[in-house]
Formats: structure tokens, C-alpha cells, sequence
């Protein structure tokens, strides 16, 4: 029986020598598993031979080779090669060992637009349509009489955003600006610049002056609040035009003198320095106030402030207030306040200036008119002003006290008398 048992025992052990382990079945994994040409793909294996020299195929064409680890693995990066979009086969092989594939996809390759604007006078190159992560040559050449500034604009990836020539990296649609600026004519630019802010600064000092001279001239034909408005309106209007023609002429001066001074190289920074300097010297306020008495002495300007007022006067209506003559304490009283042409004008300041000096203002409703309860005895005058109309002249509102009925009763008193006399008086003719 123990030998039975022995031979057994044998039999067994001879059986796991002689019976090899199944084994491991080769895999690879792709990540991603779709990407345009050009990308990063991770490869990891398992299940190889191990220290085993493993070629990476890319459709039977082998791109690379890894040698596997103790454990059969192995982990590598490859380029999607130049291949046309669809799927594609990757595949680890050990010749006559080992073959493991998987598929790919490859995606189309975004394309990118590229536009260059060019401000100023130059020509600049780079400008088209580019697959994605494309490496783009840019340049931009002045021309005469100008320099190249720098570039503006989608310029997160350009290379040298200060150099004429320089690279930009097509991660998407891009806009960018080749910025040229003149080298020999500063001074043309410079009076451009400071003739509008020493306009603006006239005009604000020319307009009350010629407010003022337009309200003398028409206060006491139309009014001295009506005369002010149209002054202010009128000299805002002329003195913004002559305050832009001596800021050009005083201008045109500064930039001549900043553009000598500064050159060729300047800077926006430099620019507005000079000016501030300039404006706040005091040099040229006598020239300026020159310029400007001589405008306001000119036949030319009174004959456009002429025409300025009557085409200003011919938009205007004149206001009247209609109102009883009379009242009594306690009578509501309609006001109506209407054009020459008798339209209802609404939204019309009513002012009634009470008995007592003190002063009440109403609006007129979309129909013109204005109720008032009156409530204390004397005069009212009542006025009405709006914006676009001449002033109403005044009208006048009586407000009497009227009969209480203590005057009623007295009166009552008195007639009862006459009244029993004549009765007596008649019966005694009969």
C-alpha cells in the first residue's frame, strides 16, 4: 500500500513538471485613442516576453522600438505620423513571440486664420491659413518716413511682440496690428493732437464771452431770461468752431516746436509730457487771447451770430395766459395756458405770485390748463414760462372777499322795515 501511495506521489509531481503554466495573453492600450497628425500617443503593454526587444508598427510600418521590464510591460510615447484622417492600426510585436494591436483614429488637423492689419504706411507678411501648433514667420517693413512700432493685438504667442521680424504659434484664429509711426513729420502729428486740446480749452473760454454778447444784444427785444438762454446756446455752438480754428493755428505752432525738439524716437509717453509742459508755461496764453479778441471783433462773426438768432427766434412761439379777471375767496379757478396759434401748451411753468409777494408754480396738464382754489382775497398775476417759447406777459386775477351771511342778514334786516311800511302805507290809501 506505501508503495501505491509513493508511485502516486511521483506520478503527480512529474505531471506539473512536464504541464508548462498557461500563458499570459500580449495587450496594448492606446490614450488618447483619436488625435490629429502630429500629436502625443501613450502606449502601455503587458502580457510580453520579459527583456524582450518589442516594435511599435504603425499600419506594418514600424515607427519605434522598447525593450519590456521584468513583468512583460512596457510604457512609450509616439508621433501620429503623416497619415490620412480615419482609423489606422498600432501594434507591439516580438517576432515569433508576441503581437498585440489596437485601433486609431486620426482626426483632421485644425486650421488656424492668421490677419495682419497695418495702421500707418508699411507692408507686412505672415498673413494666411495655417494648421494648428504651426510655427508662422511674420515681418512688417515700413515705409519711407516711417518706423515700425511694435505688434498689438492676439500677440500671446508671438515670439518678439517690439521686432519687425518675429514668429507667432497658430493655437487659433488671430488678429494682430503691425503699428508704424512717422519718423520725419512728429510735428505734424504732435499739432494735430495738441490742437484739439487747446480747442477744447478755447472754446469753454470763447463761449461766455459770446453768450454774453449775444444776450446784450437780444435781452431787451425778447427778454433778459430768454436772451441768456439763447446766448448760452449759441456761443456754446459758435465758440466750440472758433476754439477748434485758433487750437489748430496755436496747434500746428507747439508741434512744430515739440517735433524739433524731441526727434525721431519718440514715445507716446514723451509726447504727452511736452505737451502738459507746453499748455501749462503760460507762453502762449497772450497769443491766444489775441486770437481770440480778434474773432470776436470780426464783421464775419457778428453776421453768423445774426443768423444764429433769427433762425433761433424764428423756432419760437409766443406763450399767453388765459384766466378770469375775477373771483371770490373759495371759487376753483381754470387757468389755460396757449400758443399764438391757440394750441394748448403742456407741461408749462405757471408761476402766480400770491397778494402777499410769495410765489406758487404749477405745470400745465396735456390740455394746457392749471386749477387753482383760491382762498385769500387781493391781486394774483399769473405768468407762464416753457423752453422753446417766448414768456407770457402777466395776467391779472381779482379775488374778492365776497357777502358772508352776517351782510345777508343785515340786509335782511333793513328790507323788512321798507317792507311792513309800504304794506301799512297801502292799506291806508284804501
Amino acid at each position: 500500500m506505501k508503495h501505491i501511495v509513493r508511485l502516486s506521489i511521483l506520478i503527480a509531481l512529474i505531471s506539473l513538471v512536464a504541464i508548462p503554466s498557461p500563458a499570459l495573453a500580449a495587450g496594448i492600450s492606446l490614450c488618447p485613442t483619436s488625435a490629429p497628425v502630429g500629436a502625443d500617443v501613450n502606449i502601455q503593454g503587458n502580457g510580453f516576453p520579459k527583456g524582450a526587444t518589442i516594435e511599435i508598427l504603425w499600419d506594418n510600418i514600424q515607427l519605434t522600438s522598447v525593450h519590456s521590464d521584468p513583468y512583460g510591460t512596457f510604457d512609450v510615447d509616439i508621433t501620429v505620423p503623416s497619415a490620412s484622417p480615419g482609423t489606422h492600426t498600432i501594434a507591439a510585436s516580438v517576432p515569433q513571440a508576441a503581437l498585440a494591436s489596437a485601433t486609431f483614429t486620426v482626426l483632421e488637423t485644425p486650421e488656424y486664420r492668421l490677419t495682419i492689419n497695418t495702421p500707418g504706411d508699411g507692408t507686412t507678411t505672415g498673413a494666411g491659413t495655417y494648421d494648428e501648433a504651426t510655427v508662422v514667420d511674420i515681418s512688417a517693413t515700413p515705409d519711407a518716413d516711417w518706423e515700425f512700432h511694435n505688434w498689438t493685438g492676439d500677440i500671446c504667442t508671438v515670439a518678439n511682440p517690439d521686432s519687425a521680424e518675429t514668429t507667432i504659434t497658430m493655437n487659433g484664429d488671430y488678429t494682430i496690428t503691425a503699428n508704424f509711426r512717422l519718423k520725419a513729420k512728429i510735428g505734424a502729428k504732435i499739432g494735430a493732437k495738441i490742437g484739439a486740446k487747446i480747442g477744447a480749452k478755447i472754446g469753454a473760454k470763447i463761449e461766455a464771452k459770446i453768450g454774453a454778447k449775444i444776450a446784450a444784444k437780444i435781452g431787451a427785444k425778447i427778454g433778459a431770461k430768454i436772451g441768456a438762454k439763447i446766448g448760452a446756446k449759441i456761443g456754446a455752438k459758435i465758440g466750440a468752431k472758433i476754439g477748434a480754428k485758433i487750437g489748430a493755428k496755436i496747434g500746428a505752432k507747439i508741434g512744430a516746436k515739440i517735433g524739433a525738439k524731441i526727434g525721431e524716437g519718440e514715445t507716446e509717453e514723451e509726447i504727452e509730457a511736452e505737451i502738459e509742459a507746453e499748455l501749462e508755461s503760460g507762453e502762449w496764453d497772450d497769443e491766444i487771447d489775441a486770437e481770440i479778441d480778434a474773432e470776436l471783433e470780426s464783421a464775419e462773426l457778428d453776421a453768423e451770430i445774426d443768423a444764429e438768432i433769427e433762425a433761433e427766434l424764428a423756432s419760437y412761439l409766443q406763450l399767453i395766459v388765459e384766466c378770469p379777471e375775477k373771483a371770490k375767496i373759495g371759487d376753483t379757478v381754470t387757468i389755460r395756458v396757449i400758443d399764438e396759434n391757440d394750441n394748448p401748451v403742456p407741461g408749462a411753468d405757471v408761476t402766480l405770485t400770491m397778494p402777499d409777494r410769495t410765489s406758487i408754480t404749477f405745470t400745465s396738464d396735456e390740455n394746457g390748463l392749471v386749477q387753482l382754489a383760491v382762498d385769500k382775497p387781493g391781486t394774483i398775476s399769473v405768468t407762464a414760462a416753457k423752453e422753446g417759447y417766448f414768456d407770457s406777459e402777466e395776467a391779472y386775477l381779482l379775488v374778492s372777499k365776497g357777502a358772508s351771511w352776517l351782510w345777508w342778514l343785515l340786509l335782511l334786516l333793513a328790507i323788512i322795515p321798507i317792507l311792513l311800511w309800504l304794506r301799512r302805507k297801502k292799506r291806508i290809501n284804501k
